[in-house]
């Protein structure tokens, strides 16, 4: 197999092992000789030399002192055997490197304690108190015995390193089943399934464990663990293997059939979760038995299990840390990615939220699929911006990513509303709000990302396309949930006030209806409608409100009716009213609760509430005009810029908005604006009201232009029912 370069992340040492368990099995049996007479190491070299013992020949090393004995146990990794003389320096210095030996880590070799003084020490209890496995007189080992004696002692030797590099493996895999959540824990996995391999099969201890499926290339199969010369390979994959590597080849065919044959190595097959395939490649190790292949499918079948369970946990693991939707990290990981920066020494960096905002009406118009694809060509665009930033998916329609000083992705987040998207065959541009805060030192990460939501919110409910993150938008962001509050206790107390201000026709100079206006103070101040009116649309509040005005004007339609038969009222709906798929049943039902004729109700939209969704509205307020009630636009002149609607909506008001007639008579365009809007009303058979009349000059001048109704300040202020109708009466029965 062909050499590497050691890869940094690598599997944790277990630093408990013993010494000689860390070393893989030998091809020799290597003996060390302690004594100091140096005829009994040309004895014993004379009578083993050479010689081979269940399989392995015998590799001697001689020691004539007990620190020549430590200093060799130390370099040489899997001493099986240790010859011992009990006494030399001293008469009992072998016993007291025997304790050493077991006191030192060396649980597995075998002692054979041997002295030239029979007798010496009671054998029983020496054998008992220094873990001695065997105790022989030197004049009793004749060559015959001796090699009897090392049979014996490598025999036992064996037993023990298979028992004990089986428990280790079954250690390994039961350590990994523990800690299933952890990163390396399918690495840690497979290399207690190559030693329980090599345990169990009399394996050398070369080989690794690969990941892939049926149809996987080298360049796709992972190496999960190597043992050997091959665990450097960890981590990689089989294509960094020389293409001649007869292990290549033999893991590729191993993953496309249930069995594979190599020369000089074994390979066993395990099925994991899904497609995955597992195959282990061990090289050497003797010919398996009858018994040993009827082990092996046990083991296998046991093994696939463990390894589909791994794979379910690991997939787990990648779904908590990965939106497979976009196929980018998620939320976990940006807390995970935020977590590592703060505090390290890396570059100061901010986190960007970017809201798809137009992702809404994309859903609404065109479905889930394109919405989604519109959400994929984002994310693909900003891949492939330069840097390559890391995306994470923070919400439905939010994208986070770092950005650090001078980054390029910045110029592409801030080209994002200049550009145009395929989402799914749709040819589209989207609108962007983009929010960022710093990641400061000893801020949680949910701190960080809270400071970079703030901002978002500022860019989204200002229009905004970016904005940076200040302190005052965390103290607007409470005090704009305290106004929630505050506000959804009064409506649910019917503590919204309702004001009326007349609507007037300017040929008879009669008051014709009202438009009710919602009024609402808080801690004993009046709090403007431009507020509180767009947070009610946001938290759901806006049709409760409209249904308190909605029975506000009901009371003063029946205390006028007597004397004005005609009197309408006018009561705002907003764009989330009309995406309530029961309004006009609700509607039709509070009418007859109030006894309140549809004919004398009409609702207002805005031209930018009624194009958020063209269709809708166009179906709501069909429904809505056949129950009988009127139709009106407001603020008409600076939203939609087509008017192709007006064809589309049963439109029976154009309201014009009060900016055109502040500036009437001032030498600029209104005048034209307001005649030619007066001109499309003719022409549609559609009524044209002016707002914001508030000067003799202004009412002067829209009545030669021919403009039939008006409202504003110099007919009447916004007022409280009882105030308005005493205004009414005092106006000689409506007039003015």
């Amino acid at each position: 197999m062909s050499q590497l370069s050691p890869v940094t992340d690598v599997l944790e040492v277990v630093e408990d092992e013993p010494r000689e368990a860390r070393a893989a099995p030998a091809q020799t049996w290597k003996v060390l000789v302690v004594d100091d007479d140096a005829e009994v190491h040309e004895a014993t070299r004379f009578a083993l030399a050479g010689r081979t013992i269940l399989g392995r020949k015998l590799e001697l090393l001689f020691a004539n002192t007990a620190a020549e004995a430590k200093a060799a146990l130390d370099a040489h990794a899997g001493v099986a055997v240790v010859l011992l003389d009990v006494v030399m320096e001293e008469h009992d210095t072998g016993l007291k490197l025997a304790r050493w030996i077991r006191d030192n880590g060396y649980r597995n070799v075998r002692i054979v304690l041997r002295t030239g003084q029979p007798g010496y020490a009671p054998e029983l209890e020496v054998i008992n108190e220094y873990d001695i496995n065997d105790y022989r007189s030197k004049a009793e080992l004749t060559r015959t015995r001796l090699i009897t004696t090392m049979t014996a002692a490598l025999r036992a030797y064996e037993q023990i390193e298979t028992i004990d590099l089986s428990r280790r493996g079954l250690e390994m895999i039961v350590t990994s089943c523990s800690q299933l959540f952890k990163r390396r824990e399918l690495a840690t996995f497979s290399q207690g399934v190559l030693l329980q391999m090599c345990s169990l099969f009399r394996l050398p201890g070369e080989g690794m464990i690969c990941a892939g499926t049926r149809d996987s290339q080298a360049d796709e199969v992972r190496v999960l663990s190597g043992i050997g010369t091959v665990s450097e390979l960890s981590g990689r994959t089989l294509d960094e293997l020389d293409d001649e590597a007869e292990a290549k080849s033999a893991v590729l065919r191993a993953l496309r059939d249930d069995r594979a044959i190599s020369e000089g190595a074994s390979l066993v097959t395990f099925d994991g979760a899904e497609d995955d395939r597992f195959v282990t490649y061990m090289e050497g190790g003797s010919t398996l038995t009858a018994i040993d292949e009827a082990l092996l499918k046990v083991f296998a079948a046991n093994i696939s299990v463990g390894f589909q369970n791994v794979g379910l946990i690991a997939r787990l693991d990648r779904l908590a840390y990965f939106d497979e939707e976009l196929s980018i990290a998620n939320r976990n990981r940006l807390n995970a990615e935020i977590a590592a920066r703060i505090g390290s020494n890396r570059p100061p960096a901010r986190v960007a939220f970017v809201s798809v905002a137009s992702y809404e009406q994309t859903l609404e118009a065109f479905g889930q699929e394109t919405a989604l694809g519109l959400l994929k060509a984002v994310v693909r665009r900003l891949e492939e911006a330069p840097g390559a930033p890391t995306l994470f998916r923070y919400g439905e329609a939010i994208l986070a990513l770092i950005l650090e000083e001078g980054d390029e992705a910045e110029e592409a987040l801030r080209a994002l509303g200049t550009e145009q998207f395929d989402a799914d065959g749709q040819a589209l541009r989207a609108k962007f709000a983009i929010g960022v805060a710093p990641i400061a030192p000893f801020r949680a990460p949910s701190f960080v990302c809270h400071e970079a939501y703030a901002a978002l919110s500022r860019a989204l409910n200002e229009d905004l396309p970016w904005v940076d993150f200040e302190a005052e938008l965390i103290h607007e962001a409470r005090a704009r949930l305290e106004l929630t509050s505050a506000l959804r206790q009064s409506v649910d107390g019917g503590e919204i006030a309702s004001h009326f201000q007349p609507i007037v026709d300017l040929d008879s100079e009669l008051c014709l209806g009202a438009e009710a206006l919602a009024r609402w103070s808080w801690n004993e101040a009046p709090v403007g409608p431009d507020i509180f009116i767009p947070v009610a649309e946001q938290t759901g509040l806006a049709f409760p409100i409209m249904t308190l005005m909605l029975g506000a004007a009901a009371r003063l339609r029946a205390l006028v009716a007597a004397r004005h038969t005609d009197f309408y009222v006018s009561i705002n709906l907003s764009a989330t009213d009309l995406e309530r798929p029961d309004l006009v049943a609700e509607v039709e039902a509070m009418l007859a609760e109030h006894a309140l004729p549809a004919r004398l109700v009409q609702f207002e939209l805005t031209e930018s509430c009624l194009v958020r969704n063209l269709a809708k509205a166009q179906n709501q307020l069909g429904s809505l005009k056949e129950l009988g009630c009127r139709i009106a636009i407001d603020d008409f002149g600076i939203g939609y810029s087509s008017l192709a609607y007006l064809d589309q909506l049963p439109v029976d008001t154009l309201k014009l908005d009060g900016r055109f007639v502040a500036s009437l008579g001032s030498g600029g365009r209104s005048q034209a604006v307001i005649s030619s809007a007066l001109e499309l009303g003719q022409r549609l058979g559609i009524d044209v009201l002016a707002e914001g009349v508030e000067t003799a000059r202004q009412h002067r001048l829209l009545k030669e232009l021919g403009c039939r109704r008006a409202q504003g300040y110099y007919y009447a202020k916004p007022m409280p029912s009882t105030d308005f109708v005493i205004w009414l009466d005092s106006n000689l029965g409506g007039a003015l």
